[in-house]
């Protein structure tokens, strides 16, 4: 079962009748729905390059069943509420499947001769 995250939204977003204005719907919450590939996808897609605002926002409009239109109109409040749950799933992504390397911060050994692993010209 995917994890899903409710936010309270501060600011609801309140849906209005085209033909008389009056209140249709109002949203108070949203269900951030833990993102799949094709989410991250389209969400990298979107945000361009070093584009991390719409990259959240469009992950945002894909995991919670918003319009890009909704979303963008989302208080800033809101908007970081999103975000924290947002790059939260990120965050997890580096590692994959419960054989995920782990990473030390240790530098790389170098073979004997000093080599990093690359053919050895043997001088002629």
């Amino acid at each position: 079962m995917r994890a899903s995250i409710k936010i309270t939204l501060k600011e609801p977003i309140v849906l209005r009748s085209l033909d008389t204005g009056a209140e249709v719907h109002r949203i108070a919450e949203i269900d951030f729905r833990e993102p799949r590939a094709g989410d991250m996808a389209a969400a990298m897609d979107a945000g361009g390059a070093g584009g991390t605002g719409s990259m959240i926002l469009a992950l945002a409009a894909r995991c919670s069943g918003l319009t890009r239109a909704q979303v963008d109109d989302l208080s800033i409040d809101d908007f970081f509420a999103i975000s924290e749950v947002a790059t939260g799933f990120l965050q997890r992504g580096q590692e994959t499947g419960p054989n995920a390397a782990k990473l030390s911060g240790a530098p790389s050994a170098l073979l004997p001769g000093g080599s990093a692993g690359l053919p050895q010209n043997s001088g002629s």
